[in-house]
This record gives structure tokens, sequence and C-alpha cells, in this order.
């Protein structure tokens, strides 16, 4: 019966593209290593920015129940608990800040405002004991926080304008470098 179900499929296209050569691919990392030489300071500013802010989004969550477990000394519920909050209230602050963000005249300065209200409220979370504290201490680090991927990764599109697929094969070289995902 399934080998009868395969017949009934349409055939392959034959306009569809193989895989890329390997001098295809070579070209297009050596083109997007030289819109990064031709823009030196802007696009490199940006593209080490946020790879640093990841540090406080993605990595700082893969690391969340851990430090709630093992520094903290909370129970895994508690922990567990932590995430949620840390999740549920970052989709909420993303969806709240689009509105918010159009609406201001200058992203770089509400990047400058928030980093530092980050770094405070991150050196609270670190210091305050008890669970209730550190957990009201997660929803300003997540609040903070709000915003910063989106605004560095739109200036770094717009340091390498029309070079979407360049910015991406120059994020999948330093990403892991960063350490990051």
């Amino acid at each position: 019966m399934p080998i009868a179900a395969f017949r009934l499929v349409p055939p392959d296209d034959k306009s569809i593209s193989h895989l890329p050569s390997f001098k295809s691919v070579f070209d297009g990392f050596r083109s997007a290593l030289s819109a990064l030489k031709r823009r030196d300071a802007d696009a490199w500013r940006w593209l080490l920015l946020l790879e640093a802010s990841d540090l406080m989004l993605d990595v700082f969550l893969g690391f969340l129940a851990l430090y709630f477990v093992d520094v903290a000394h909370s129970t895994p519920t508690q922990a567990g608990i932590a995430v949620t909050v840390w999740l549920t209230l970052g989709m909420l602050t993303d969806f709240i800040f689009i509105p918010f963000i159009d609406r201001q005249p200058d992203s770089m300065k509400f990047l400058r405002r928030t980093a530092a209200l980050e770094l405070f409220a991150f050196s609270i979370f670190l210091l305050v004991p008890g669970f209730i504290p550190k957990l009201i201490a997660i929803v300003f680090v997540n609040i903070f926080n709000t915003g910063w991927y989106p605004i560095l990764k739109g200036n770094l599109y717009s340091a390498l304008p029309g070079q979407s697929a360049s910015i991406m094969a120059i994020e999948s070289v330093t990403t892991p470098i960063a350490g990051s995902d």
C-alpha cells in the first residue's frame, strides 16, 4: 500500500537547483568578510554588541535554572517557576515593546539607558538572598533587556544594506565563537 502511494507523488521539477558548489560557498563567505572590511567599525560594532547582548538574553536563560538550584539553593520547582516567569515576561515585554520603540526618537539612547539599568538590576539579582527577592530582580532584569536584540540586529542590517545573506553567513561564524546558541 505505501509503495502505491509513492506513485501518486509527482516527480521532482528538473529546474530545482542542486546544492551550491564549494567555490560558490567560499565566494559567499569571502564577499561577506569583504563587506565587513568595507564598513569597518560600524558593522563590527553591531555584530559584537549583538553577540555580547546575547549573554544577558539566551545564554542567561540557559543558566537561569542552574543558578537558582546550585547557587541560590532553590528547589527545582522554584527554578522552573523562575524560568517560566522569565519566558512569560519576555514574551509580554517583547509584544509591548514594538509600539513603544516606534515612539522613541533615538533607539540608541534607549539602549544605553536600559544597559545601565540592566547592570544595576543584575547586580541586585546576584546579591540579594532568597527566592522571592531574586524572582523580583529577575523581572527587572528581563524588563531592562527588552528590545536589545531587535535594536542591535536592525542596526547591523542597516550597517550592511542589501547584504542580509552576508550578515547571516557572518553570524553563523561568530555565534559559535561567542558561545551562544
